[in-house]
């Protein structure tokens, strides 16, 4: 109806990639770089960044001085 809907040139390098993409389940294999990888992504780095914001929240006091109040009157919350 309204033109020639094969007219998109395909790249047969990205058709290949998105076939072994949809593939990928079926290939896979466990190697050392793989058990590495996944642990750096699902361990190591959730745990750094945790660790990071762990020590960092007991750096800062931000607690406000009110009206009246010295520095010396405010009490520690650790």
């Amino acid at each position: 109806m309204a033109g020639d809907h094969n007219s998109l040139i395909k790249n047969a390098a990205i058709e290949r990639w998105g076939i072994m993409r949809n593939n990928l389940h079926q290939t896979f294999r466990f190697t050392r770089a793989t058990i590495v990888t996944g642990f750096i992504c699902s361990v190591a780095i959730p745990l750094g960044i945790y660790t990071f914001c762990y020590v960092e929240d007991y750096k800062w006091d931000i607690t406000a001085i009110r009206r009246g109040q010295t520095r010396g009157d405010m009490k520690i919350k650790h």
